[in-house]
């Protein structure tokens, strides 16, 4: 994917906090709409059905919600909160909490 297309899907037109499809199917057309309206696909229903294709093998979405497939280990940390502001010099003192 180049640089410039990149950029273009990153555009916040295509961030949707909450979409209106209540399954994965649903969720993926939303997104494929906008990408279309917004002049990113000629063709919405063939890149939709590619994309349907390719959750068979390889699902990223599921009811449940995003699967992250790619790009991490399985050891990662994540922040569950982060209390207030720390003032210059106060450091963080993370406690570790297992999955749930």
């Amino acid at each position: 994917m180049s640089s410039s297309l990149l950029d273009g899907l990153l555009d916040p037109k295509y961030f949707v906090p909450e979409l209106k499809g209540t399954t994965a199917s649903e969720a993926i057309w939303e997104i494929v709409q906008l990408m279309h309206e917004g002049g990113e696909l000629r063709q919405a229903k063939p890149f939709f059905e590619a994309l349907m294709e390719r959750e068979k093998k390889s699902p990223t979405v599921d009811d449940n919600g995003v699967t992250i497939a790619e790009g991490i280990s399985g050891n990662e940390s994540v922040v569950l909160s982060a209390g207030p502001f720390l003032n210059p010099g106060q450091k963080v003192s993370p406690k570790r909490q297992a999955a749930h």
